[in-house]
């Protein structure tokens, strides 16, 4: 709780500001909040999550976890209303038909609120869309997966791979960078296609050293994450044979623990704060993963 209320304090401060700062310390209320989730303090998660969201409302996908935390505690108002300020901020409830919760919730009397103004809040979005590079994105996306359910494939795969990433950096150069906001669950696919060039390819091939500089400017004007090359990093140090320096693959090698090797604790965290992750400790918490399969390299200089 202690980490909660000093969050709450650097809230009241952001008008200080500008909107790179707040996205950061969006970012770690919203870790914040995933770790009081999972110490079961839902009240205090929900809390942090609002308190998040008014410093950064287009982070559309914690609008779905804090939506499940108050349906935990009993919350169909709350629940309502974050559903509805997801879906204004580019949250596309269409995609998560493989939701349960979600869908009894949409289907009972309890989501007549949100359903009452879903028309509404889906065309506030619509009015600032990049509705054609969803669509581009969404396209892309759907080749890339076609390669991808045989080994027999790898040919064809890793062309698809190429040449999607070449469209994207000379979309870039005619239209420049997306503006995140108005491109919604696209982000995500962005992600995707790029997470295929990771590794000894990243950052210093000649296409990442050509597309770099956009996420770059996107992230000081605030509009993309801090966080979101920090996987890309990670899997460079992985496979070089360095410790990570951000340890965001926390999650992706749980069940690879001789893969957990981080720099030193306290720079790991430091790195981690600077992007807007939480400490190591917390991931550990969220992921429920035994700390002690956690290794750090030793301080620089020891």
């Amino acid at each position: 709780m202690r980490k909660y209320f000093v969050y709450a304090f650097m809230f009241t401060c952001t008008i200080l500001f500008g909107q790179a700062e707040q996205v950061l310390q969006a970012s770690l209320l919203f870790d914040s909040a995933s770790t009081l989730a999972a110490q079961q303090q839902p009240k205090a998660a929900l809390q942090a999550y609002q308190q998040a969201f008014k410093l950064d409302p287009w982070s559309f996908y914690d609008y779905l976890d804090a939506f499940s935390i108050a349906l935990e505690v009993g919350d169909t108002v709350q629940a309502n209303g974050l559903l509805s300020a997801g879906v204004r901020h580019g949250l596309n409830l269409y995609v998560f038909t493989d939701m349960p919760q979600l869908q009894g919730f949409l289907g009972s009397s309890s989501s007549r609120p949100f359903r009452e103004l879903r028309t509404e809040n889906e065309q506030a979005f619509g009015a600032i869309a990049d509705s054609a590079f969803i669509r581009t994105l969404d396209s892309l996306v759907t080749e890339d997966q076609r390669y991808r359910s045989s080994t027999a494939n790898i040919e064809p795969m890793n062309r698809t791979d190429s040449l999607n990433f070449e469209y994207l950096i000379q979309y870039f150069g005619k239209h420049g960078f997306p503006d995140p906001h108005t491109i919604g669950h696209g982000i995500g696919d962005l992600h995707l296609l790029l997470w295929h060039h990771r590794g000894m390819e990243y950052p210093g091939s000649p296409q990442w050293k050509r597309v770099l500089p956009y996420f770059r400017k996107a992230m000081e004007d605030g509009t993309l994450k801090p966080s979101f090359l920090v996987m890309f990093d990670d899997f460079a140090d992985c496979t070089a044979g360095r410790p990570m320096r951000y340890g965001s693959l926390i999650g992706y090698y749980r069940d690879v623990p001789e893969k957990l090797y981080f720099t030193d604790r306290e720079q790991l965290n430091r790195n981690r704060a600077s992007v807007g992750l939480g400490p190591i400790e917390d991931a550990a918490i969220v992921f429920g993963m035994d700390q002690g399969c956690l290794r750090f390299a030793e301080p620089w200089g020891n």
